[in-house]
């Protein structure tokens, strides 16, 4: 089995919750050590290439942050959604979806970087990133897709009110909070990809951002 405690304490953002004129932070986190944390997945079990490679060879990573209702006839864990969820049944919140860009420069990797390298440029990058000022209020499930495709790309709505599809080609990982009333919750609140293979793969990836 892979071994996961290395990205345990990485990546960190920051949700800012407004409930009437009150305001805090409510930290996010990838992890627990138990669990993958989303950016640690490869394209396969056989090649083993990790997705991270992508953002490497793109030079920019996007991350695309979707709340969730949590659906009432589901006793909801984050692996149930993401099984209920299969083939895009779920729907973002409209209207609250936000992306922060990463650039390669931003990350300041030296040469032949390696995985964890790259986790852990990541989560310095990202640390302390805004990703809301208006956090729900019911419960809902969290979930952050990393991709190589652009920012103004992703947020662009259809006729429909939805936004786009995330191409699976072109993802780097994918993880998903448990279910959480922000107006409740202490941090901080772990992000992570409820894995069904070992090691998780882009199947897993795409599973958890709507794409199978």
């Amino acid at each position: 089995m892979a071994d996961r405690r290395p990205l345990a304490a990485a990546l960190a953002l920051v949700a800012s919750l407004s409930t009437c004129a009150r305001s805090r932070t409510v930290a996010l986190s990838y992890g627990p050590p138990s669990s993958y944390s989303g950016l640690d997945c490869v394209e396969d079990a056989i090649g083993r290439r990790p997705l991270v490679t992508r953002a490497i060879s793109n030079g920019a990573a996007t991350f695309v942050v979707d709340f969730f209702d949590v659906p009432a006839n589901i006793n909801a864990t984050g692996e149930v959604l993401l099984r209920a969820c299969g083939g895009g049944r779920c729907v973002p919140l409209p209207s609250r979806r936000s992306v922060i860009e990463v650039s390669a420069a931003d990350l300041e990797l030296g040469p032949n970087p390696t995985t964890l390298d790259v986790a852990r440029a990541v989560s310095r990058s990202l640390a302390g990133s805004a990703i809301t000022n208006n956090a729900p209020d019911d419960t809902v499930i969290l979930r952050v897709v990393a991709t190589t495709q652009r920012a103004a790309e992703l947020l662009a709505l259809d006729s429909r009110g939805r936004y786009p599809d995330f191409a699976a080609a072109q993802l780097v990982g994918c993880s998903i909070t448990p279910p959480v009333t922000f107006d409740s919750t202490e941090s901080p609140v772990y992000l992570s990809i409820p894995s069904f293979s070992d090691p998780c793969t882009l199947t897993d990836v795409a599973r958890c951002a709507g794409t199978r």
